[in-house]
């Protein structure tokens, strides 16, 4: 069944000669997995999730992206034969020039150029944001980059020089495509994190830049690749409504659409007789990760593919389509014999189709959710009876376990029969009552591959807890009273909360309260000029032990050891991506009146000592290369000893009550600050926390020297008051 928009661009698609959409089977529904099929040639571990393949003009050689580096494989022999490090986040964009030595790759803020023979540096190009895919011109004249910014962006491959760039999209560009001829380029793209809102598809005449076809079928969500049969005459569009559209280039009416997925199709590449193409896709839920085989005639079915267990990124055919290869979020890469894979699929059973209609004709994202999936569920209470919270940011797993905590919606579950057969509400906690969240805007970090990668799947999630989605902060606000801003990357807060300041909404920032000591404190001195509370803070601070400690049951502190996990992020100074958990339990301990640090870091560990006032001293250890919790032990004149952050005081624990979660004492003090509009952490100690470790950080580049606090935070203010000078004009 061809499921129909109401939107009106999707009105001529009544008008199909033929159908190449049918229901996702069973399986790819209900998160059933199917018979195995064909087995890979090779398989290529990664360090991080793979998010490029581009195979070299000859396919002697093929290219594998991932999180700062490139794998070059030598396609005869299934090796790695050299790795080529890059600076600037995941390797999103892969190509080859026609000398099949020189590799192109598209970055975080660069686009570079490789000799491969000897991992070179030829020639890099700066950009703005992350460059999604890179395509090559057929005459290998022209480089063409799919921008974040929402342009295509277009050098000469001699000698670097720019061309000029096609713009006038608004929404990021995640691929690029030229046609046979190169007389064509088409973009594709759209917002991954805003489900609501459509995706884009131009395509223009290289010539001269204008557009040369409009395309009369909108993508109803995000596209997410785009390419031209090799005689040019159809345009294939994947996106993250689970099908591939096919257009004809000759008028720009859409043909049909391949729809058996059943998750978003990430990549999709035509084969040279026109006939046959491959689709790759993942994402949204755990299963479905699949490569498929299929006929552009038709729509059927040829070969599938099953070896990821993560959402297929990025898929690439040898020169003489021989050779696939395939990419994965699974941190791994697969090389498939062609020939193989069709003639594997051949002997296989036909795959198990719905039974009934209605699930025919049902979205799978819908069917297993129920009602609450538009926030149609009834809250208990009477409308009016509770304050509406509303989330910012969907890319962290703090969104979903905040929502479940104050709205506790209990969903039907196949596998416990005593489990509910509707939707249904638990108890809500007493320090809870009274707010319930109601409304949430998904977008969240632009660039942070593993926030921006997350946010479909915790919108699902949010979504089953009777959240509404909206498009904007904007829209947010009108039917708020409270904000959780949840985005896990700090830089974007400052824009963020400006609208929620304004609006005089109070806001719990979850950490890092922002991506620079001068934009937090920013940030406080525009609450104060719009009168707006403000409470920013880890959850490890409101843990039992942190709390006995600071209200002195082990006496005056003198000192304080505190550890946690302290992965790195490029983008964030270093202790603020994960080390602040330990140092907010830290600061919990020793309190304010800090006044130098000093810092030693290697490769798996920091420390960071600060000098207290009274010649106190606290600790900092940072883990990266171990397993590890989080932990404090304290000094004080009357003990020295280890706290349990949990259990302090080693309560006896009742097997039968289930213990709270790690969230809940923070959402206690959360709900506490939005009744009396009092944080229960100072400005000045927020702000001390984090002029803490910027001047680990500075102390780490002086080579491990004190640094003062004072100094940090002149340096800071002195920033902080030309932001805000500017925000206020």
């Amino acid at each position: 069944m061809m499921k129909l928009s109401t939107r009106r661009p999707l009105a001529s698609l009544f008008s199909l000669l033929f159908l190449l959409h049918v229901a996702a089977p069973v399986e790819a529904q209900f998160g059933v997995k199917s018979a195995t099929g064909p087995k890979p040639l090779a398989v290529f571990t990664l360090p991080d999730w793979g998010t490029s393949v581009a195979f070299s003009s000859d396919g002697r050689r093929a290219a594998i992206g991932t999180y700062g580096k490139v794998l070059i494989v030598d396609v005869e022999t299934r090796t790695v034969a050299r790795e080529i490090a890059v600076k600037s986040g995941y390797v999103r964009g892969l190509a080859w020039l026609n000398d099949h030595v020189t590799l192109v790759t598209g970055c975080y803020q660069a686009v570079e150029f490789w000799n491969v023979a000897d991992g070179a540096n030829i020639r890099s190009l700066k950009v703005k944001g992350y460059t999604n895919d890179l395509k090559v011109s057929p005459d290998g004249q022209i480089l063409a980059a799919a921008m974040e910014t929402g342009d295509v962006r277009l050098w000469n491959t001699g000698d670097g020089s720019e061309r000029p760039a096609l713009s006038g999209v608004r929404e990021p560009l995640l691929a690029v495509a030229f046609s046979a001829d190169g007389k064509l380029i088409a973009a594709a793209g759209g917002d991954e994190t805003r489900l609501s809102r459509p995706g884009v598809a131009r395509v223009w005449n290289v010539s001269d830049g204008t557009e040369a076809r409009a395309l009369d079928v909108v993508p109803e969500k995000c596209a997410t690749d785009i390419s031209f049969s090799p005689d040019g005459g159809t345009l294939y569009v994947a996106d993250m409504n689970d099908r591939v559209t096919l257009f004809d280039l000759s008028t720009g009416i859409a043909r049909g659409y391949f729809g058996k997925h059943g998750r978003p199709v990430n990549s999709v590449v035509p084969m040279k007789d026109g006939a046959r193409v491959i689709s790759g896709a993942g994402g949204r839920f755990q299963d479905g990760n699949l490569v498929k085989v299929w006929t552009a005639a038709d729509g059927k079915e040829l070969a599938t593919l099953e070896h990821h267990t993560g959402k297929v990124s990025r898929i690439a055919l040898s020169p003489d389509e021989s050779t696939l290869l395939t990419v994965s979020m699974d941190k791994t890469a697969a090389l498939w014999s062609v020939a193989d894979v069709l003639k594997a699929d051949a002997q296989s059973p036909a795959p198990v189709e719905p039974r009934s209609e209605a699930a025919r004709g049902r979205n799978p994202w819908k069917l297993s959710l129920g009602p609450q999936f538009a926030a149609d569920l009834k809250f208990p209470e009477e409308e009016g009876a509770f304050k509406k919270v509303g989330i910012i940011g969907l890319d962290t797993s703090h969104s979903v376990a905040f929502s479940k905590e104050f709205n506790s919606v209990i969903l039907p579950n196949p596998k416990d029969p005593t489990a509910p057969k509707t939707p249904t509400f638990a108890p809500q906690a007493k320090e809870l009552q009274g707010f319930r969240v109601t409304a949430a805007y998904p977008k969240g970090s632009n660039d942070i591959e593993g926030s921006v990668s997350r946010v479909p799947g915790y919108t699902k999630d949010v979504l089953a807890q009777n959240v509404k989605i909206v498009n904007s902060i904007e829209e947010l606000l009108k039917d708020v009273d409270y904000v959780l801003l949840e985005s896990n990357d700090g830089r974007p807060h400052l824009e963020q909360i400006l609208p929620v300041l304004k609006a005089r909404k109070p806001v719990f920032v979850d950490k890092p309260i922002a991506g620079s000591l001068a934009d937090a404190i920013a940030i406080y001195e525009l609450a104060r000029h719009y009168q707006t509370p403000v409470f920013s803070s880890s959850s490890l601070r409101f843990t039992a032990g942190a709390q006995l400690t600071r209200a002195g049951k082990f006496g005056g502190i003198m000192g304080a050891d505190a550890f946690s996990p302290c992965s790195l992020e490029p983008t964030h100074p270093d202790l603020y991506w994960y080390g602040i958990h330990g140092v907010e339990i830290l600061f919990t301990a020793m309190g304010t009146g800090c006044q130098t640090v000093s810092r030693t870091s290697t490769e798996e560990f920091d420390l960071a000592v600060g000098t207290w006032t009274g010649g106190r001293v606290g600790t900092f250890r940072g883990i990266r290369g171990a397993k590890t919790a989080y932990g404090l032990s304290i000094f004080s004149k009357t003990t020295s000893r280890s706290v349990d952050l949990n259990n302090p005081e080693g309560k006896p624990v009742d097997p039968k009550v289930r213990p709270k979660s790690l969230y809940f004492p923070l959402l206690a003090e959360i709900a506490r600050f939005f009744k009396t509009g009092t944080p229960p952490v100072t400005e000045a100690e927020t702000l001390e926390i984090y002029a803490f470790m910027s001047a680990a950080d500075e102390s780490k580049k002086q080579g491990g020297k004190p640094v003062a606090i004072a100094d940090v935070m002149a340096k800071a203010r002195a920033e902080a008051a030309e932001i805000v000078k500017a925000k206020l004009k």
